[in-house]
């Protein structure tokens, strides 16, 4: 599994790789980007690792290829983000996870709580476009893409977070699909 294609308000971004492996590129408009050329980009992906349990197996002596240790899905995009030249362990490490509340099929979805680095929180979820989005968004836009993709064989994985400063004040992020 791979996570291939990737979308943000900013724009549209193919990744470019193979399989589970920790490395490839990203493309936009044709060429190459870097995490310096895309910031939208690196934030959807950053979003991505941290509510993401899974790792990436380098090849062993009986196996040539990298494999997912956990969720494929979340392996995928674990190996999309390493594309973008960004570490789950630095990302970890900068904010690190201090609550967690597990996938549950009821509610469609994980969240995660890190700590960011001046006290504040940043809350992450991933899970089903109808869990996360509100039906008036859902209904328009994302459920045409849902409905496109689907119809190839892909899945959506969307993502989103929200910080809130030291004081408690919540300060509203987006929504991206990986």
């Amino acid at each position: 599994m791979r996570a291939e294609r990737l979308w943000t308000p900013a724009g549209r971004a193919t990744v470019m790789g193979n399989g589970y492996a920790p490395a490839g590129r990203v493309q936009r408009a044709g060429g190459d980007v870097s995490s310096e050329d895309a910031p939208d980009l690196v934030e959807l992906l950053e979003v991505a690792t941290l509510c993401n349990d899974a790792a990436l197996l380098p090849p062993d002596g009986a196996d040539r290829g990298w494999r997912a240790l956990g969720d494929p899905t979340e392996a995928a995009l674990l190996a999309a983000a390493a594309a973008l030249a960004l570490d789950k362990s630095a990302t970890d490490d900068r904010l690190p996870r201090v609550q967690e509340v597990p996938f549950d099929p009821q509610r469609k979805r994980m969240t995660t709580v890190h700590r960011r680095p001046d006290g504040g929180l940043r809350v992450v979820c991933t899970g089903a476009p109808e869990a996360l989005l509100r039906p008036e968004v859902l209904s328009t836009e994302a459920a045409v893409r849902v409905r496109a993709v689907a119809v190839h064989g892909c899945m959506h994985a969307p993502v989103q977070d929200r910080s809130w400063t030291s004081s408690g004040h919540g300060i509203a992020r987006g929504m991206w699909w990986p």
